[in-house]
């Protein structure tokens, strides 16, 4: 028994949006969520008794990073994945997608152009659509349950709508790719040929299985119109604590990027976010290592359990991530009926794959496999009753 990751948790009325807001997503509250990429694991023992030796302090007043936190996030990109950052690059903001957000309100206008790769992290397009910019859709080409880049399109589309930024999901989420480091060269080429400001969210960077390697887009050329979004969230299960480190090695562009959060009145960051990072990043690499060997074992049962017992549901290769974009198009029922299947058969909520692109996401149901491996046993035993009725 593994004592940190096959022990449940109870989350129930602990404000978890997972748990919680079941009744407000599915209009049910007795399901079992698999959805919200948030993990059902205690974060490791260093950052609860990190918090509580600073929540003992009894003083909660206006916080900020010292040195030691810029350190933190320098040597643990350093380590894990050969990153060498300065410490002036990193720009603290609370959480990736307002970071997306106050990106796009910096370098883009109304009506402007921005690029996604479909089927993604939908609020990628809804923070284009909100800031009133037009979404440009470079689908992912799927063959053989493979997912790649359409490189020809991607240009095409580039080039004819005059692109002014292209948000990447790096590891991609949801289908798991982790890109090599020919995709992200040729994505840089072609970038750089357009001006185009790439922002690389690389959330998921930590998750990565034997046989891959994430690569930092900044490791691959000095192109200077490259904003890499980075967080210990995913890996260390701190959401709720809301902090990431967004780094940007051109003087300029974060100098506009900090204009824009001065505007919106964004000056700390969030105390606890400080110390849960700092913590992690120092004192919690070993839990990161045997959370990965859960989690691939998690991945290899998903693997074995649909190919030996369900070979109707099929699963691009997990390359990255803790979650399983399953497509079930052999079955020849509607996408819709899969979902609602899953909710009032199966007392299951999964991510609906059309909220990643309606076209793209059809037949596709997104599962958060970051769960005791019990429970994962049982959810997919679930999905196999449920559809061989």
């Amino acid at each position: 028994m593994n004592k940190y990751f096959d022990k449940v948790p109870n989350r129930i009325n602990t404000n978890s949006v997972k748990w919680d807001a079941l009744s407000i997503y599915f209009n049910k509250s007795n399901l079992y969520p698999m959805w919200v990429a948030d993990m059902d694991f205690k974060s490791p023992p260093e950052i609860k008794e990190a918090l509580i030796k600073r929540a003992s302090h009894n003083v909660y007043g206006y916080s900020m990073p010292l040195d030691s936190y810029y350190l933190s996030v320098i040597k643990w990109h350093k380590n894990r994945h050969n990153s060498n950052i300065n410490k002036e690059w990193i720009v603290i903001t609370p959480g990736i997608v307002f970071a997306i957000n106050a990106i796009i309100q910096t370098f883009s206008q109304k009506n402007d152009a921005i690029l996604v790769q479909k089927p993604v992290y939908y609020p990628f397009f809804n923070s284009i659509k909100t800031n009133q910019r037009k979404v440009i859709n470079n689908p992912l080409k799927y063959k053989n349950n493979l997912y790649s880049i359409d490189f020809n399109d991607f240009e095409q589309k580039i080039y004819n709508n005059k692109v002014k930024l292209f948000i990447l999901s790096n590891p991609h989420n949801p289908v798991g790719r982790v890109w090599t480091e020919e995709e992200l060269t040729e994505i840089v080429r072609i970038c750089k040929k357009y001006n185009v400001l790439i922002i690389s969210d690389e959330i998921h960077q930590d998750i990565v299985y034997s046989g891959y390697k994430h690569i930092p887009l900044t490791n691959i050329s000095d192109y200077k119109n490259i904003i890499i979004c980075s967080s210990p969230s995913k890996t260390f299960n701190l959401a709720g604590l809301q902090i990431s480190n967004i780094i940007i090695p051109d003087s300029k562009l974060r100098e506009q990027l900090k204009n824009t959060l001065n505007k919106i009145g964004f000056h700390n960051p969030n105390l606890f976010g400080i110390i849960a990072t700092e913590t992690a990043y120092n004192n919690c690499s070993y839990w990161v290592d045997e959370l990965i060997k859960y989690l691939e074992n998690n991945r290899n049962y998903i693997n074995s359990f649909f190919k030996n017992n369900f070979p109707k549901i099929e699963l691009p290769p997990i390359e990255a991530t803790f979650l399983a974009w399953l497509n079930f198009k052999k079955l020849n029922i509607p996408p819709d009926k899969i979902h609602s299947t899953l909710i009032e058969k199966g007392l299951l909520a999964l991510d609906k794959g059309t909220w990643f692109g309606k076209k793209e996401g059809q037949y596709f149901e997104r599962l958060n496999f970051a769960c005791p491996n019990k429970n994962l046993k049982k959810a997919l035993n679930t999905i196999k009753n449920i559809f061989s009725e």
